[in-house]
């Protein structure tokens, strides 16, 4: 189970971790420039390519405790699964809902969940840990997009967080309540959770993705 304490070091780990990237950023340029495969107009990524475009000394490629599907049915210049998609490079896949792309088959995929907090969803704590294989995530505007109905999805068992922040770190504002977080600090936190019940995972290795 995610308790009080763990996510309490979660969320510090997360807020220092901004504090710092504030001030590197007040002392740093990070001017746009031209992907190599698209050519189009970037800072720190290509939302295209999924390609670092800043200086690698300040973005690591990074892993989870478990495989990474983000379905995408938003914009991509406000998707924050895209940064997962950016730096999980060998362990994210991203599908683009809103532009057509098929959705996988889950229903022959054991260990694949879905991160939804509905009245339906188990807290992730009842499910061991090894047993996530795959995390499914919805990047999407919730009052709007229908992605969450489709029956490849509707079919998986949903999980939610333990213990959710009550303040998101994200800059969007947004008027839902306490409690909402952005795409990326869901899998964060999520990925936090797992990796704290795992034995094969350091505490150096929980730190290191707070980089999401």
């Amino acid at each position: 189970e995610m308790t009080m304490e763990e996510r309490q070091r979660a969320e510090e780990t997360l807020v220092q971790y901004l504090d710092q990237c504030s001030g590197e950023v007040a002392n740093s340029d990070f001017p746009r420039k031209r992907c190599e495969i698209c050519f189009a107009s970037c800072c720190l990524y290509c939302e295209n390519c999924f390609r670092i475009i800043a200086d690698q000394k300040s973005l690591n490629h990074l892993r989870l405790p478990f495989q990474l599907d983000v379905i995408l049915d938003d914009h991509r210049t406000r998707a924050t699964g895209v940064h997962a998609k950016t730096l999980v490079a060998d362990g994210c896949r991203l599908f683009d809902y809103g532009e057509g792309e098929k959705l996988p088959d889950y229903s022959t995929v054991e260990g694949t969940f879905l991160l939804f907090p509905d009245a339906e969803s188990q807290p992730l704590s009842s499910v061991d840990a090894t047993s996530i294989k795959r995390l499914v995530v919805l990047d999407c505007r919730w009052t709007k997009s229908s992605v969450r109905f489709e029956p490849t999805l509707a079919a998986l068992q949903k999980l939610h967080l333990d213990q959710v922040p009550s303040e998101s770190q994200y800059w969007r504002w947004h008027n839902a309540g306490q409690g909402m977080l952005s795409t990326i600090e869901a899998i964060y936190y999520s990925a936090w959770q797992v990796a704290t019940a795992r034995s094969d995972w350091t505490d150096a290795d929980r730190e290191q993705m707070v980089q999401l």
